[in-house]
């Protein structure tokens, strides 16, 4: 399940970001690395919230940084 979980939401930001699959590392900053606007990063996290039909608290969301940031809590909500 885990690697599911992981590719789901790899495609879930490559689709938002519009960076190709093969190019979005799990570890580079959306922000920082990846100059995403806040907007697309609302955008990121209402689609993993859709997904999974999970509800992420508010002051959770500053901390969904990365993919990898993005799948371990994912990995840890998602049994």
């Amino acid at each position: 399940m885990a690697n599911k979980i992981d590719d789901e939401l790899k495609k879930i930001v490559s689709t938002i970001t519009e960076i190709p699959l093969d190019t979005l590392k799990p570890d580079a900053d959306f922000f920082d690395d990846l100059k995403i606007d806040s907007m697309k990063a609302i955008e990121i996290v209402a689609a993993f919230e859709k997904k999974y039909k999970i509800v992420i608290p508010e002051e959770e969301i500053p901390k969904m940084r990365s993919l990898s940031k993005i799948i371990a809590f994912a990995k840890d909500k998602i049994k």
